[in-house]
């Protein structure tokens, strides 16, 4: 395997890792919870970074072209997907079973197939670049997670 890609995959893999820690560290009455009625709960960010990873896996690889166009419509279109209220144990699922096709996907890359361009909705891409795309999305919403957390009153590093 490439060292970029192994580069990617072990990056992936510790951001899903924390992902995880996090959701498993946010307690029961907590999951359903937000700070406004516009910000994601615990259980909805998860299922979103879920939801992305197999969208991202499944355009980049050509399997399934992602959905809505524009920023506007992506994030109604995440908002919905979000919105029925699933278990811990579902979501944690969905993110692993998710996140173990994406790293799978990952280690059978051609080395050729890094130059290719993917045509995505927000733009041109290398394949090379945009692997990395579910690593930087997932961190984004762990830090969102983490600072869920402080604001209900947990002080404590996952």
């Amino acid at each position: 395997m490439n060292t970029q890609i192994e580069t990617v995959k072990g990056e992936f893999e510790r951001t899903v890792g924390r992902l995880l820690k996090n959701l498993a560290e946010t307690p029961e009455d907590k999951l359903h919870w937000s700070p406004s009625p516009t910000s994601r709960t615990p259980l909805e960010i998860g299922y979103h970074c879920a939801d992305v990873i197999a969208a991202l896996h499944g355009s980049m690889s050509g399997l399934d072209p992602m959905p809505p166009t524009n920023p506007a419509q992506m994030d109604a279109y995440c908002r919905e997907q979000e919105k029925p209220q699933r278990s811990r144990e579902e979501v944690v699922k969905l993110i692993q079973d998710n996140s173990a096709a994406y790293a799978a996907w990952l280690e059978g890359i051609p080395e050729g197939k890094l130059a290719e361009i993917w045509n995505s909705p927000f733009g041109d891409f290398p394949i090379g670049a945009a692997i990395s795309f579910p690593v930087f999305h997932t961190a984004g919403h762990v830090a969102q997670l983490e600072y869920i957390q402080t604001i209900y009153g947990d002080r404590i590093w996952h």
